[in-house]
């Protein structure tokens, strides 16, 4: 036999499902619409600027190589000599990405980025290109967490939209275990009475329908009530008057006669 789940679990189930469906969707509407864009803007400018830099580094002497654009400066490129060469994932973030297949659209399939580890609190990203027979990495500060920020946003909204749910559950229950409760007093010759001002018309108009079959109920048992005391009170009336005619023709009557007549109407 299949147990049947509660109308509140049913309603947290459903509003939690939809508030992450919710989420799925704004967050894939957002990612097409503005972050991809965004991030094809941030790369090509990114890319550019790691060109002209390479470009410029590749023009100048060994001595004057640290001195960079101030376009460079500003956006914390670093042009220093390769001796190694980078691993050609660039990981998980989509940025990174982004970047190698920019820069590999400048410089060809020797384009690798990557994401290192300055210190505790930093990461910055690592390109190298091959360019007139050079290495050039930069590196560039990482500013935003895409994970992370998808976690906190699920977290979140999964958490809100968990709470929202169980206080409608309990709202909308509430007034069905009260009619729950009131139906057994009902059962029990009981005359309760539901409340009728829970908010939602048709709760109200439930618990207006319930109190009138409550006040119908009362009525028939009342009305049943009369109707077997009347009865019973026509019915005592012959029945003693039959009793004392027998009881004075008993002489007149046999010993079993008189027995089973008396049997007869006390039953």
């Amino acid at each position: 036999m299949k147990l049947a789940r509660s109308l509140g679990l049913r309603l947290v189930m459903t509003h939690f499902l939809l508030v992450l469906a919710f989420q799925a969707l704004a967050m894939l509407v957002a990612s097409l619409l503005i972050v991809q864009p965004l991030l094809h803007t941030s790369v090509r400018d990114l890319s550019g600027l790691i060109a002209l830099s390479a470009q410029a580094w590749s023009t100048q002497a060994p001595e004057q190589r640290r001195n960079l654009p101030p376009t460079a400066r500003d956006h914390g490129i670093e042009l220093l000599a390769a001796s190694t060469p980078l691993a050609s994932a660039p990981g998980l973030l989509p940025y990174g990405h982004a970047l190698e297949a920019a820069l590999r659209a400048r410089f060809g399939p020797d384009a690798h980025v990557r994401l290192e580890q300055r210190n505790e609190a930093t990461y910055v990203w690592m390109c190298r290109c091959h360019r007139a027979g050079c290495i050039f990495p930069s590196a560039q500060p990482v500013g935003t967490y895409p994970y992370t920020a998808v976690a906190l946003s699920f977290a979140l909204s999964a958490g809100l939209g968990l709470a929202v749910a169980i206080a409608l559950a309990r709202r909308l229950t509430r007034p069905l275990r009260e009619l729950s409760a009131a139906a057994q007093q009902v059962g029990a010759g009981q005359r309760p009475h539901l409340s009728d001002t829970h908010g939602v018309a048709e709760l109200n108009e439930l618990a207006q329908s319930f109190n009138r079959m409550g006040e119908e109920v009362q009525y028939l048992l009342n009305n049943r009530s009369t109707l077997l005391a009347g009865v019973s009170h026509d019915l005592r009336s012959p029945i003693a008057r039959m009793r004392m005619a027998l009881e004075l023709a008993q002489p007149r009557l046999e010993p079993q006669q008189y027995a089973a007549m008396e049997r007869y109407l006390e039953r």
